[in-house]
C-alpha cells in the first residue's frame, strides 16, 4: 500500500489527523459523518447482514460506520483494520465509548499490508468504504487477494466504487 507524505508518510499522517481532526480526515465532518454511517449500516442490514455474522471493516477508520456495527452486532463479531491506530484510537474513546468496546469486543488490526490473517476469525460479510478509490489498482488486488484467504466461503462485500 502506498503511503504518502514523509519518507514513511505516518508522521506527516498522525500530524495531520491531529490537526485537522479525526472527523475531518476521514472525510465527515458535521452532519455528513452521521450520515454516511446511517448509510453504511442501513445498507449492509439491507443486504443480508445479520447479528450473528463476523464482519470486517476493512478502512475502518474512527469507526463511521463501525459504531452502529459494532452496538447491532454480536459480541466479537466486529472485525476492524485500517493503517492508522490514531483512528481507531479516536474511534473507540470518542465515537463508540469504553463501556460499548467492553461489552461487545470488537477486534482491530492496525496493518496497512491487509493483514486479515491477524483476526482470529473469518468474516461472512465486509464493507470497504470510500478505500479503494483511494487506492492503486494493485492495492485493490492484493487487499481481495488476502481477504479471500481468510474469508468464510461466498462472503459478501460491498465496496465504493465512487
Amino acid at each position: 500500500m502506498k503511503l504518502s507524505g514523509s519518507a514513511t508518510g505516518l508522521d506527516d499522517t498522525r500530524e495531520e489527523i491531529h490537526e485537522s481532526g479525526y472527523r475531518r480526515f476521514v472525510g465527515g465532518a458535521g452532519d455528513y459523518w452521521e450520515l454516511i454511517g446511517q448509510l453504511q449500516f442501513r445498507f449492509l442490514v439491507d443486504h443480508g447482514l445479520a447479528p450473528s455474522e463476523t464482519f470486517v471493516d476493512v478502512g475502518c477508520g474512527a469507526l463511521r460506520g463501525g459504531v452502529k456495527l459494532i452496538r447491532y452486532l454480536a459480541p466479537d463479531r466486529y472485525l476492524g483494520i485500517d493503517k492508522h491506530i490514531e483512528l481507531i484510537i479516536y474511534g473507540v474513546a470518542n465515537e463508540l465509548g469504553i463501556d460499548q468496546y467492553r461489552e461487545k469486543r470488537p477486534r482491530f488490526v492496525v496493518s496497512d499490508s491487509f493483514e486479515f490473517h491477524r483476526f482470529d476469525a473469518k468474516p461472512a460479510f465486509g464493507i470497504a468504504q470510500s478505500l479503494f478509490t483511494h487506492l492503486a489498482a494493485d492495492d485493490v488486488a492484493l487487499c481481495l487477494r488476502k481477504l479471500k484467504t481468510v474469508a468464510v466461503p461466498g462472503m459478501s462485500v460491498l465496496c465504493d466504487i465512487l
